[in-house]
């Protein structure tokens, strides 16, 4: 039988990212998580610490837009922008802006 392929669903990424948010809390981020529901519904989460500043927008069409500042290089170490479309994979697409996070 073929896999099924999930479409994206915002809703499911919202809450992965609210639940993320409160574990980056726990190791001593400072965490910001904002969500808007127009024009587009998207959820904001930014994260801030001594070394480094970090934010992630996630809108309800799957767009990305990941940004990760090393502030003692006062650089850029991601800036990128991207397309989530498969529904069950925005952990693993998301996952280059977490490991510089941590």
């Amino acid at each position: 039988m073929a896999k099924m392929i999930m479409k994206f669903s915002y809703e499911t990424c919202a809450k992965w990212l609210r639940e993320k948010a409160a574990s980056l809390r726990s190791i001593g981020l400072n965490v910001t998580i904002k969500e808007n529901d127009a024009p587009v519904r998207t959820i904001l989460l930014r994260l801030e610490s001594s070394k480094s500043m970090a934010e992630l927008v996630v809108w309800e069409t799957g767009a990305t837009s990941m940004m990760f500042i090393n502030l003692a290089k006062d650089d850029y170490d991601l800036n990128r922008h991207d397309l989530i479309l498969v529904g069950d994979q925005f952990e693993s697409d998301l996952g280059e802006f977490f490991k510089l996070v941590k």
